[in-house]
């Protein structure tokens, strides 16, 4: 019996490890916030992370004392009573469940939701278009010709709209250290708001299977100032025209020789 408890000790504490060693390293973490709504979401995710301890570490408790009192009846202090043990049902059982879910869906859909929230369009100063396709992201800067792939360039501290659509199945939009996550329906657009505090690079993810090659359909955001960001859009609508400029001149003429023997 002991050497069974330790093996399963042993598990535990190797399945543990495991689990936390794929937690980081790439720097997409939803408990790693850099705007205001990816806050409220790790603030929520916290609040239900006590709660859920204290709720396990109740009914730990609770299996505890009766396999240490399993050979004596009734409860401490109190003996075995009929009314208290249905109390203790009521209130472990009914009590504390509804009051702590009632108030995880208030805070939820009543302050979390509200900062998430698809942003309306007059509260936005850019709005950029990302299409997913098996298995990459296609993204446009509507009223330029500048098209990306796997990269999204947002000026920082400005709130961007972004428009998201698929091209073929199901996909899911996330960037979790900047907002929630955002399914990509076939003939439907949805709406995020991508907002970053400061500069830098925040990796994205496609979270919904989305055929062989779903866990290479990842991304990056680049929050750069608003003036690096302005000369960089300018840098490659630049670039866009020069390249269809060149591709619309025409070749130059060829002289074509047709020799033509007769037929025997």
């Amino acid at each position: 019996m002991r050497g069974r408890c330790v093996a399963v000790l042993v598990l535990s504490g190797v399945c543990s490890v495991s689990t936390v060693s794929g937690c980081g390293g790439n720097g997409q973490s939803a408990l790693d916030p850099r705007s205001g709504p990816a806050h409220s979401i790790s603030v929520l995710w916290w609040w239900m992370l006590v709660a859920a301890t204290v709720v396990f570490l109740g009914a730990v408790g609770l299996i505890a004392l009766a396999f240490l009192r399993r050979r004596r009846p009734g409860a401490p202090i109190v003996g075995e009573r009929e009314g208290f043990n249905l109390g203790m049902v009521t209130l472990f059982g009914i009590g504390i469940p509804m009051v702590t879910l009632i108030a995880l869906f208030v805070i939820a859909n009543f302050v979390v939701m509200p900062d998430t929230d698809a942003p309306a369009a007059s509260s936005t100063a850019l709005t950029i278009e990302v299409t997913g396709n098996q298995w990459f992201w296609e993204v446009r800067y509507p009223g330029t010709s500048v098209v990306t792939a796997n990269e999204i360039h947002i000026p920082a501290r400005t709130r961007v709209d972004v428009i998201a659509t698929t091209a073929d199945v199901i996909h899911s939009f996330w960037v979790p250290e900047l907002n929630r996550k955002i399914d990509m329906i076939p003939g439907r657009r949805n709406r995020v708001l991508l907002y970053a505090d400061r500069p830098g690079r925040y990796r994205g993810q496609c979270a919904e299977y989305c055929g062989p090659q779903h866990a290479h359909m990842s991304m990056y955001v680049f929050a750069e100032p608003p003036d690096r960001f302005r000369s960089w859009l300018a840098a490659r609508q630049r670039r866009h025209f020069r390249v269809n400029f060149r591709s619309t001149r025409l070749p130059p003429r060829r002289t074509l020789t047709v020799i033509v023997s007769p037929t025997r």
